[in-house]
């Protein structure tokens, strides 16, 4: 007690008792948790009230239950998961009230109300999931720990949860409070979202991290064989160039994933449209390959299109090099989207295994999953074979 006085002195701060508000929150969440938080339940009941002795179109509805039903709750649910039975009960009085029903009258349902939280464009109205948004607020104060490291909350929750990890690492704990167990519920849906950004690649395990710049899982998909499993990034980096060692990714990597790696920005510099189109090491060796003259000048400019202007205006150009150029530019920039957004080709590959005799082996057929042409499928499935 007689510390609590000094630091009441010295902050100025009040002694909060159990079970007082502070901030509009609870200061102490106990098992209870739908008797604690059931003043949400009440507000929102008063305003639902009131709002139903008035004739309100449906527009007006739609109105009030975004800018208001749907408000109250969302400062609460940005610090604590609300049991999932309020959130029920809460979508349940939202509901009714769309529909007009008052007290135990029963109005006709048009529609359910999953289809009601659709977006317009998706033909609904647009409603909030009360259990998806408490779980988004949460996600967000997730996201601030694992970026935002100066706050205060950063430092105390730190000091008290993960000291020696980021929040991506962090478990739950012995004793933890309600509102780290909350931001603790929403951990699987940041992690969802995280992937490492290139530098070094000291910390980056190339196989199980999430790192290569690919929509559909951020990580390596091709066989590790005998490679250590905690190899890392920096193996395959020019630490003096800041560039990749293109034989070492082409020789580990399926085709489509070293063009994603190295081609789809590199991520030891900013993938402006000079670096993509002239200085990366796969452009460098496209237009090197293209037996194409380009004057000296061409590698002073900052951006590809300043780049393409002084070359329509050099004497040396002709309008069949111009062509060729931005014939082989788009097909770089195509290129890039089908890797980055998962538009990839499939091909399948057939393997019969038998001796010299013509006496049957073994055979399998595998569906692949990458831009392969007809000699790198065939390729594949002799490698799908050993």
């Amino acid at each position: 007690m007689e510390i609590q006085e000094i630091i009441k002195d010295r902050f100025g701060a009040q002694v909060i008792k159990h079970h007082e508000k502070y901030l509009g929150l609870p200061s102490l969440v106990g098992r209870n948790k739908r008797n604690i938080f059931n003043s949400i339940k009440e507000k929102l009941s008063k305003k639902l009230a009131g709002w139903k002795e008035k004739l309100l179109p449906k527009a007006g509805k739609e109105v009030l239950i975004k800018a208001m039903a749907q408000a109250i709750p969302t400062y609460t649910m940005s610090v604590f998961k609300l049991p999932d039975s309020l959130c029920e009960d809460l979508t349940s009085m939202i509901r009714n009230f769309w529909w007009g029903q008052r007290n135990d009258e029963r109005k006709i349902v048009w529609m359910s109300w999953e289809k009601l939280c659709a977006l317009k464009s998706s033909g609904g109205m647009g409603f909030k999931k009360l259990k998806e948004f408490n779980l988004a607020l949460l996600a967000k104060q997730g996201w601030r720990l694992q970026q935002s490291h100066d706050s205060l909350v950063y430092k105390v929750l730190k000091a008290k949860y993960f000291p020696t990890s980021e929040f991506s690492q962090a478990v739950l704990g012995n004793n933890p409070s309600f509102t780290w167990r909350s931001i603790m519920f929403a951990q699987p849906l940041v992690k969802q979202g995280l992937w490492w950004r290139l530098c070094n690649g000291e910390k980056i395990r190339i196989w199980g991290d999430r790192w290569l710049p690919k929509p559909s899982t951020f990580m390596v998909s091709s066989p590790r064989l005998f490679m250590p499993q905690d190899m890392k990034v920096r193996e395959l980096i020019k630490k003096e160039e800041a560039s990749w060692k293109v034989d070492a990714v082409d020789a580990l990597f399926l085709q489509h994933e070293a063009e994603v790696a190295i081609c789809d920005g590199c991520n030891m510099e900013d993938e402006d449209s000079i670096h993509f189109f002239w200085k990366c090491s796969r452009a460098k060796e496209l237009w090197s390959s293209s037996k194409l003259v380009f004057p000296n000048e061409i590698n002073q400019f900052s951006s590809f299109k300043e780049m393409l202007w002084c070359l329509m205006m050099h004497e040396m150009s002709s309008p069949e090099n111009i062509e060729l150029v931005l014939t082989c530019a788009w097909a770089m920039w195509s290129n890039r989207n089908d890797i980055r957004h998962g538009e990839l080709n499939s091909v399948g590959v057939g393997v019969i295994i038998c001796e010299w005799n013509g006496k049957f082996v073994a055979a399998m057929c595998k569906q692949i999953y990458a831009p392969l042409g007809p000699l790198e499928a065939e390729s594949k499935a002799v490698e799908v074979g050993l």
